[in-house]
C-alpha cells in the first residue's frame, strides 16, 4: 500500500491514528515513528476530543524538509513503512541526499502479550482475573481482556508524544517512568450485585448444617471500569477516572494521559519551606 506524503498528512488529520492503525494493519507506535521519521506532524494528545467539543484546534502545515509532498510513503500491513525518494514532477538537485529509510514498524508492546497471556490463564471468562504486570495492577473479567488491551496500549502509545519512558526492571518486568518518576496503575472492573442461585451442594449442606447459609447474592463482574494513578494518591491532583453514565475510560484517556503528568510533575516540584 503507498501514498505520498501529503496523503498520510491528510489521513492522520481526518480520523485518530487508533483508526488508522487497524485500516493499515499496524501498530500505534509504527506510524507514529513513521510519521516522525517522514517529518508528517500527527494530532497531540487530546486533540479530537477538543475537536468534537468545537473548540480551537490548530493543525500545524506540511513542511518540506527532507521529503517533499509527493515522496512515496510504502505501507506493507504491520511489516514496514519507509519513504521512497519521490518520483515527481519537481526537479531534484543532484547534491540532494537521498531519503533515509524508515525503520521497521514496532511490534506491540511485549507487555500486552504478558496481559493477554494472564487473561487467557482464567478458570472462567466471568471471573475476575488479577494481574500484575509492569506498571499496570488488573483486575477485570477475561471477556472484558480486549478492551483492557485497548486501554493499556493508548496509555503506551502515549509514552511517545509524552516523552515518557518504558524500561526493563531488574524483576524482568517493565517500569513506566514520567519525569523520571515511576508511574504505577491500577485498573479495576467494578462488581455488580445479583441473586445467588444454590447449587444442589449449598442446598444439602444447609439442610445439614443449618448454621451453613447459602448466600442472597454474588458479586459478578459488571464492565464498569476504573482506572487509578495509585503512584500519585497523595499528591492531591485527580488521580482517577472510570465509565459513567455519559463517558467510557477511553473517552477520557487524554485526561488521564495529562494527569499522569500532572501527577508525576507535582512529586518532582521541590517542597518550598514555610
Amino acid at each position: 500500500m503507498q501514498f505520498t506524503r501529503k496523503q498520510i498528512y491528510d489521513l492522520v488529520w481526518s480520523k485518530p491514528l487508533s483508526k488508522l492503525v487497524v485500516e493499515f494493519g499496524v501498530s500505534d507506535q509504527g506510524l507514529a515513528k513513521a510519521c516522525r521519521r517522514c517529518e508528517v506532524p500527527v494530532p497531540p494528545v487530546g486533540y479530537w476530543q477538543k475537536l468534537a467539543h468545537g473548540k480551537h484546534v490548530d493543525q500545524p502545515p506540511l513542511e518540506n524538509g527532507q521529503f517533499d509532498d509527493q515522496a512515496i510513503v510504502e505501507v506493507a500491513a504491520g511489516v514496514k513503512m519507509r519513504p521512497k525518494a519521490a518520483h515527481s514532477t519537481s526537479v531534484i538537485q543532484s547534491n540532494q541526499e537521498p531519503p533515509q529509510s524508515i525503520e521497521k514498524a514496532t511490534a506491540p508492546h511485549p507487555m500486552l502479550a504478558h496481559i493477554q497471556k494472564a487473561f487467557n490463564k482464567a478458570k472462567s471468562p466471568s471471573d475476575f482475573a488479577f494481574i500484575n504486570v509492569g506498571p499496570f495492577k488488573i483486575r477485570a473479567a477475561p471477556m472484558h481482556s480486549e478492551r483492557i488491551i485497548g486501554v493499556v496500549s493508548a496509555i503506551l502509545g502515549a509514552s511517545i508524544s509524552e516523552n515518557w519512558e518504558i524500561r526493563a526492571n531488574n524483576d524482568g518486568g517493565w517500569e513506566l517512568l514520567a519525569s523520571d518518576e515511576r508511574i504505577e496503575l491500577a485498573i479495576n472492573e467494578n462488581t455488580r450485585k445479583v441473586p445467588h442461585i444454590p447449587t444442589p451442594a449449598e442446598i444439602r449442606e444447609n439442610q445439614r448444617y443449618s448454621w451453613n447459609k447459602i448466600p442472597e447474592f454474588d458479586h459478578v463482574p459488571s464492565g464498569e471500569m476504573k482506572l487509578t494513578i495509585t503512584s500519585g494518591t497523595y499528591l492531591g491532583v485527580r488521580t482517577n477516572w472510570s465509565d459513567g453514565k455519559k463517558q467510557t475510560l477511553e473517552s477520557v484517556l487524554p485526561s488521564l494521559i495529562e494527569g499522569i503528568s500532572i501527577a508525576n510533575s507535582e512529586a518532582t516540584r521541590p517542597l518550598i519551606p514555610k
